[in-house]
């Protein structure tokens, strides 16, 4: 299973390209797909727009190569597009650069609920009944429905998940292998981020 790391968004509530923000040494971003790739080969950064192509992008040498959106200011969704339509794999975890404590315990659990199976999309949810889109499994089969949503500026990953056929993966299920629903915590705002560096110090002092 191929993983797709989105980068590359606005911030504009944490006034500041989230993918870069130091975390644990490392760009957190580079973190993230470090993460993702012990449960998945190969990993992808998405985003960046044209500018990803050339040397002096921002992400152009944290170790994992780079695919960049074909369209500008449609935010996940063409992150998704993008990254699918470069993948080779049918099945690819796709998650956003902003998730420090992705897990890949968490990430195995979803795949095993979609290889093998007729769903375009295996997606989280959260303890609020949410989905969790930012970090889930999609087909390649789903690749249609995300194209198809390209043309609307509003356009969110919920809208392409009602378009395709999909395995929700309840808070119980993984409870094994994520008791708090850490793997889920997003950072939009300073506190977030402030707050996710002090739940990092207490996991290496554990």
């Amino acid at each position: 299973m191929t993983g797709l790391v989105l980068a590359g968004g606005r911030s504009s509530r944490m006034g500041q390209d989230k993918a870069l923000l130091p975390f644990d040494g490392r760009p957190l971003v580079q973190r993230v797909a470090l993460s993702v790739a012990r449960a998945c080969r190969p990993v992808w950064i998405v985003g960046g727009g044209a500018a990803a192509a050339g040397e002096g992008h921002p992400y152009r040498n944290l170790g994992f190569p780079l695919i960049r959106d074909r369209l500008k200011g449609r935010g996940p969704v063409a992150g998704l597009h993008a990254g699918l339509l470069a993948s080779e794999s049918l099945w690819n975890f796709v998650c956003a650069c902003d998730l420090p404590f992705i897990s890949p315990r968490v990430i195995e659990v979803l795949k095993r609920y979609a290889v093998g199976t007729t769903y375009e999309a295996v997606v989280a949810c959260s303890s609020g009944g949410r989905w969790e889109p930012l970090a889930a499994c999609y087909s390649r089969l789903a690749l249609k429905a995300a194209e198809e949503r390209l043309g609307r500026s509003d356009a969110s990953l919920s809208d392409v998940l009602r378009a395709v056929r999909v395995r929700t993966v309840h808070r119980q299920e993984l409870e094994r292998v994520d008791p708090d629903g850490r793997a889920f915590f997003n950072l939009n705002t300073s506190a977030d981020y402030q707050q996710a560096l002090a739940l990092a110090v207490g996991e290496r002092a554990t």
